[in-house]
């Protein structure tokens, strides 16, 4: 039985969130042999959609992503990894794909793929205006170089 780890920021009622409902549900549709998981790095709190993911028979679990506890973050997170046996990790948006690259770096190496749903450098460029969010897409882009 394959065990797939989705990481994902938030699963708010947003684009990321929506496209990845999509896609776990046409997996679960097609594919009876497969065992899902959903990893969100924010708080859930307002405006969640976890229900319909709990719906699909997907394992959900939140881990609260701060910088300031980057150290407890990570152990949390080499603690979960380690409990179960993914045999594939994808992610999308730029946070989900940067835990994921550390991850592989310092962690523990898993086969990886980022859903990118954006131009990086267009999208970031217009969230967070000026030179930032074209910072950001850059950065995005060389994060997602790290993928195989």
């Amino acid at each position: 039985m394959h065990c797939i780890l989705f990481v994902i920021s938030a699963v708010d009622n947003s684009g990321p969130a929506n496209a990845f409902y999509g896609l776990l549900k046409g997996i679960k549709d097609n594919d009876h042999n497969i065992r899902l998981h959903l990893l969100t790095l924010s708080g859930e709190q307002k405006n969640t959609n976890i229900d319909a993911f709990l719906e699909l028979g997907v394992t959900v679990k939140t881990l609260n992503f701060k910088f300031n506890l980057i150290f407890k973050f990570f152990r949390e997170l080499s603690s979960y990894l380690s409990s179960q046996n993914f045999s594939t990790v994808a992610s999308t948006c730029i946070k989900a794909d940067l835990i994921l690259v550390l991850c592989n770096a310092f962690i523990r190496r898993l086969p990886s793929y980022s859903f990118i749903q954006n131009v990086p450098h267009e999208d970031l460029g217009y969230q967070y205006s000026g030179p930032f969010g074209y910072f950001l897409g850059w950065l995005h882009y060389r994060l997602l170089r790290r993928f195989g």
